[in-house]
């Protein structure tokens, strides 16, 4: 619970759902410089994902990066955070997140792609995508065998159904 409601979509984000997002998120000039600058589209991200695969995930994440020694701890770019944030998130669930990332415009390498041929590229079916079409035309193109919501029926991670209400 944040704030004694549930992080999906709480009033917070609920009040980031408006005309002013929404010509944001549609303009052909939206970047990444969009999504940091405006905390309520750059808190969406990590919502998504803890609607889609609950708090346990983010647990499991947080018991990674602990375990890291120093120097695998030592990203030297802001590139190499989201890789790796990309993969391991992923590796968690056991679903390619990296369309997600994509959608929002946040950058990462081919390299992290190429980590995680093995999983299926996955976008949430949610609120947010749907009000969107638009941009999930626009990840549907670079990801041909994209996988749309039903996470739970390919989620490695175990779920707590919670969160998903």
């Amino acid at each position: 619970m944040i704030l004694k409601e549930k992080p999906w979509i709480n009033r917070y984000l609920k009040h980031g759902l408006d005309e002013k997002m929404l010509d944001v998120l549609t303009s052909e000039t939206y970047c990444f410089k969009d999504w940091c600058s405006n905390s309520r589209i750059g808190l969406f991200l990590y919502a998504q994902l803890v609607n889609s695969f609950g708090w346990n995930s983010y647990k499991t994440l947080f018991r990674e990066y602990e375990s890291l020694n120093d120097k695998e701890r030592a990203f030297k770019t802001d590139l190499d955070k989201w890789d790796q944030f990309i993969c391991r998130f992923s590796n968690i669930v056991g679903l390619d997140i990296s369309p997600l990332f994509y959608f929002w415009a946040i950058p990462f390498s081919e390299k992290a792609i190429a980590n995680l041929n093995n999983l299926t590229p996955w976008l949430p079916d949610d609120e947010v995508t749907r009000m969107y079409a638009d941009r999930v035309k626009y990840v549907r193109m670079k990801y041909k065998n994209l996988l749309l919501g039903n996470e739970m029926l390919y989620s490695s991670c175990p779920l707590t159904t919670e969160f998903l209400e």
